[in-house]
């Protein structure tokens, strides 16, 4: 896996947001699940110290063994729909200086509709949440949920980093919750669709 990215011709913009952020604390990286390789990717190139989300999906154990090989150290993450224990490790983690990466849409999807947990956990440690999308135009897909993307070699490839600067409601209702929700999904699926057609793809999972 490191070969074919190591042997991609990239092009990528958003790094120095990324980096200034980052001098003044943690930050929560955000992806959707079929692009977990690539968010793996950058940040462990760009991110000193980086805290991965592992589901159990087979996708995402193809994705936990990219992020491990990365460097990415991994938490625990339960299908089910309670993650108490989770959000109190991740937390503790921001609050320790380490940054957090973790797939919207996962563990079990929707594809490509985000859940409000990174929006939760930016509301609660003040971290900025960075949208990260990323595509080789040589790849396979797996027969996943996510249709999870990996990189061939010898090909070119693009990546966008992006500060979602949307507001966040200290105390949001119902509607303003669902609303953050929609927005955020929106916003990765612009920046992965921006990545896509700059690699003359049709924009996709």
């Amino acid at each position: 896996m490191k070969g074919c990215f190591a042997t991609t011709r990239w092009h990528g913009e958003g790094a120095d947001a990324l980096a200034a952020a980052l001098a003044e604390g943690p930050v929560i990286v955000a992806t959707w699940h079929s692009r977990l390789a690539f968010a793996a990717w950058l940040s462990g190139r760009l991110i000193p110290e980086v805290i991965a989300l592992r589901d159990p999906s087979p996708a995402g154990r193809v994705g936990a063994a990219v992020q491990e090989s990365f460097g990415m150290r991994q938490v625990a993450m339960k299908g089910g729909a309670s993650n108490v224990a989770t959000s109190r490790t991740v937390l503790r983690a921001l609050r320790g200086g380490a940054s957090i990466g973790l797939a919207l849409d996962g563990p079990l999807g929707p594809a490509r509709q985000a859940r409000s947990t990174a929006i939760d956990w930016a509301r609660t440690s003040g971290a900025p949440i960075f949208l990260v999308a990323g595509a080789t135009r040589r790849h396979l897909r797996l027969g996943s949920w996510d249709r999870l993307m990996l990189p061939l070699p010898f090909g070119p490839g693009a990546w966008i980093i992006e500060r979602w600067d949307a507001p966040i409601p200290r105390r949001p209702t119902t509607e303003e919750a669902e609303a953050a929700r929609a927005a955020l999904t929106a916003a990765l699926d612009r920046v992965q669709a921006r990545v896509d057609e700059r690699l003359g793809m049709a924009p996709g999972p």
